[in-house]
């Protein structure tokens, strides 16, 4: 009876590292993908000087997408106003991963608690080309 309830217990816990191992692949995937969509923002954001509330949309739809989370949960922080070519931008991306333990139930971790905040901050520099700024000088 005791080698049948060692053998049930062992069975349980490798199915639990079966399962979790799936999900990481998924969970691995997300990030990926949610870190080409800052990237893709991020060039949005050089090529028009600053972040506007068009690349600002643009992340929060993909994120949602991707992550499966709401659009509330998402913050986009930086530099609003234009810049010109050269000049440092500021972003900073901040978003949630949920179901990160799959068997979080079994392992008794409430669903609030099954998450974590990703963050993607830094400078880039503009390219932003438009002519009409004090001290730049027209060819």
């Amino acid at each position: 009876m005791k080698n049948l309830i060692t053998a049930m217990a062992s069975l349980l816990l490798l199915s639990i590292f079966v399962v979790q191992f799936a999900g990481n692949q998924v969970i691995h995937t997300r990030l990926f993908r949610a870190d080409m969509a800052v990237e893709s923002f991020r060039d949005m954001a050089k090529e028009q000087g600053c972040i506007t509330a068009e690349n600002e949309t643009y992340l929060k739809e993909r994120l949602t997408r991707i992550l499966d989370c709401r659009a509330e949960q998402i913050w986009i922080e930086g530099t609003r106003e234009q810049r010109p070519k050269g000049e440092i931008l500021f972003y900073k991306v901040k978003f949630p991963l949920e179901h990160i333990v799959m068997a979080n139930r079994i392992l008794g971790i409430e669903d609030e608690e099954n998450m974590a905040w990703f963050e993607d901050e830094g400078w880039v520099v503009s390219r932003y080309k438009a002519g009409n700024f004090e001290g730049e000088v027209s060819p």
